[in-house]
């Protein structure tokens, strides 16, 4: 029975990698219920197919994204793996009713299986937030060379993304210069999302700009606010004699200034422990179920829900419209602050959900409905 077993297994892992190596010859589409084939030659075919086929187990997505396959990585894994380039990523940042834009954003691939995404909201200034963005790609790949030989960083993101990290904030603080004695320095926030071989997710933060996952048509949040109110949070601070203030708008503040206990720079409020100690996590995307990776600063995350927010990207055709239409609704829904979006799509992009096909926003929306007011 074992050796039947081991036979049955050998035969469909065969069968799975001929089907992989058979796509080097195409690229695969499925709008709405029909199969476009289009050949390396350029001739197309179509075939009707039922809605209700299961083009995962076929080794291709139900997607509205053309995705070329990595045959190395899905080989190696065992299932369909897209490659995951900056061109796919749909962008889009709005000042709102603030006089100046703070927000910045990176996306790059300081390698080639590797993407990075990033969004930082800077306060007090741009300064910090543009320091950061200019120089995320280089520190990285400065921290991974540097690592070379060493496992614990090279073959591990998480590590590398966290120094990284850290560099940044020390490297700001020896380039910063008030322009008169006592003033505050500006900071930033910072949340970026890696990506390597189009399956490996490793998420840092700093802050509370958002990460989130749509997974099984369910927003999944990768990140967690560094906000005052979080006991350990709160606990550091009081342990260096900071102190917690409500303002006006009854907003938790360090020392009355600063509403989050983590940020790249803001350096006069480091000694009453202020860190930019990122959290970090990894974690394996699953194209199959997996529609997209949205990073938002929180003009948009304090403005809607997250299970808004997945609506209306569902609700888009592609990752550019969906970042536009995300930013213009968030204006909508009361948004004053700067609001920036980073939405990547994944293998199970654009697959029809009921939800969002009757889904429909407009300015008649009851402003009391909105998260920000729950």
């Amino acid at each position: 029975m074992l050796k039947s077993a081991v036979t049955n297994a050998s035969k469909q892992s065969s069968f799975h990698i001929r089907v992989l190596q058979s796509q080097r010859k195409y690229s695969l589409r499925l709008p709405n219920s029909h199969l476009k084939v289009t050949k390396r030659d350029g001739n197309e075919t179509r075939k009707n197919m039922a809605s209700s086929v299961d083009i995962d187990q076929l080794g291709a997505w139900d997607t509205r994204i053309n995705f070329p396959l990595s045959e190395e990585q899905s080989i190696r894994r065992g299932t369909p793996i897209p490659i995951l380039r900056k061109s796919q990523v749909g962008v889009y940042s709005d000042k709102g009713r603030r006089p100046y834009q703070e927000d910045r954003y990176t996306i790059c691939e300081p390698f080639p299986n590797l993407l990075v995404l990033a969004v930082w909201d800077g306060h007090g200034g741009d300064g910090c937030a543009e320091f950061c963005s200019e120089r995320l790609e280089r520190f990285l790949l400065h921290r991974i060379e540097r690592s070379k030989g060493d496992s614990d960083v090279s073959d591990d993101l998480e590590t590398a993304l966290k120094l990284t990290l850290l560099d940044l904030d020390l490297a700001y603080a020896k380039h910063w210069k008030p322009k008169k004695p006592g003033m505050s320095s500006p900071g930033s926030t910072a949340t970026v999302a890696m990506i390597r071989g189009g399956y490996e997710l490793v998420v840092g933060h700093i802050g509370d700009s958002v990460a989130i996952l749509c997974r099984d048509k369910e927003p999944r949040r990768l990140t967690v606010d560094h906000d005052p109110s979080v006991p350990e949070e709160r606990d550091r601070i009081e342990k260096l004699g900071g102190k917690i203030l409500s303002d006006s708008k009854e907003t938790l503040r360090v020392n009355g200034r600063l509403n989050m206990t983590r940020s790249i720079g803001d350096l006069d409020l480091k000694p009453f422990g202020v860190i930019a100690t990122p959290d970090t996590s990894r974690r394996n995307l699953k194209h199959g179920k997996d529609k997209f990776l949205v990073l938002m600063t929180d003009g948009v995350s304090g403005s809607m829900s997250d299970k808004e927010i997945m609506n209306v990207i569902m609700d888009c055709d592609d990752p550019q419209m969906a970042a536009s239409r995300l930013v213009d609704q968030a204006l909508m829904y009361s948004c004053e602050d700067n609001a920036t979006v980073l939405i990547l799509p994944l293998g199970s992009w654009g697959k029809p959900s009921e939800e969002t096909s009757s889904n429909m926003f407009s300015l008649g929306r009851n402003m009391m409905l909105s998260s920000r007011y729950s």
